[in-house]
């Protein structure tokens, strides 16, 4: 990693302590219903010898949720996602994929129970991850989540989630269910902490427009490429960056953000030919979110 850029995060934490507390009125939305995200990672090398990946690529996400229904009592939830990466794979000079690899999914919940201060959720995740090129049964994958979360007063509440995954027409095995935190704690007027399941944010208003934040994002990225290979890519990554308001329910974000972990499989017939762990590679991002 470029030791300048590891000074980002901890001076964005420090101007959130030395901020004067002034009169804002923040604009604060409560959830995301649609994003589209465009990345550019760069320095995400890999030694493994034979094995070839560029270093600086792109990746996109686009995901959209809509309002919950009632239906017979219970809560009703449906959204789509896409996500992809613009990267060349490839192993002993075979190139593993031709087209940017993609996913496309559908994401649908409802709710187990409702209770003054306690609700559980049940989701669904399917769809396909692949180049496109050739579509086999292994690229579609289901995921299946129970989603806890109780209000603890009117600032703060949590919640604890349980994820298991089918990819690769297999079920994940290490581990068999990942843990999924979720908090929402208004600290201040102008504060707010909040984890996500994979995304831990602090955010610093110092306009009712614009806002500072500290993020630490963990991402899973799986795909099913050419020659019965599949790729997952797995980084966590520290940064920070700038919320603006533009107006309505429509907001930028940009962020900066070095990886702290980052691990790279590639898997042929279920032999594994690349497993590469390391702490390198960093990435800019835009968003542009609508949320209310």
């Amino acid at each position: 990693m470029n030791p300048p850029f590891l000074c980002i995060p901890p001076l964005l934490l420090t101007a959130f302590l030395l901020l004067p507390a002034r009169a804002i009125e923040p604009q604060h939305p409560k959830y995301d219903y649609a994003t589209f995200t465009v990345e550019h990672l760069m320095a995400c090398g890999n030694d493994t010898p034979g094995f070839g990946a560029e270093k600086k690529f792109q990746a996109w996400w686009m995901f959209v949720s809509f309002p919950g229904l009632a239906v017979f009592g219970r809560d009703i939830y449906l959204a789509a996602e896409v996500d992809g990466m613009d990267r060349v794979w490839s192993y002993q000079g075979e190139r593993l994929n031709r087209t940017p690899a993609t996913r496309i999914g559908l994401f649908s919940g409802v709710s187990i129970f409702k209770r003054d201060k306690h609700r559980g959720t049940f989701f669904v995740g399917t769809g396909v991850a692949s180049d496109f090129v050739s579509l086999h049964r292994d690229a579609a994958y289901v995921h299946l989540i129970y989603d806890h979360r109780f209000t603890i007063s009117d600032r703060l509440s949590a919640g604890l989630g349980l994820l298991v995954m089918h990819n690769f027409d297999r079920w994940q095995r290490d581990p068999p269910v990942n843990l999924l935190p979720s908090l929402r704690w208004d600290i201040s007027r102008t504060t707010f902490l909040r984890i996500a399941w994979d995304n831990l944010t602090i955010r610093q208003y110092v306009h009712g427009r614009v806002a500072l934040v500290g993020e630490l994002r963990y991402d899973f990225s799986f795909f099913r490429l050419d020659h019965n290979t599949t790729v997952e890519f797995e980084t966590v990554a520290a940064g920070g960056g700038v919320d603006i308001w533009i107006a309505g329910d429509l907001y930028v974000r940009a962020r900066y953000k070095e990886l702290v972990y980052k691990n790279e499989l590639v898997e042929r017939d279920l032999d594994v030919l690349v497993d590469d762990t390391g702490m390198r590679g960093r990435a800019v991002k835009v968003l542009l979110v609508y949320a209310r």
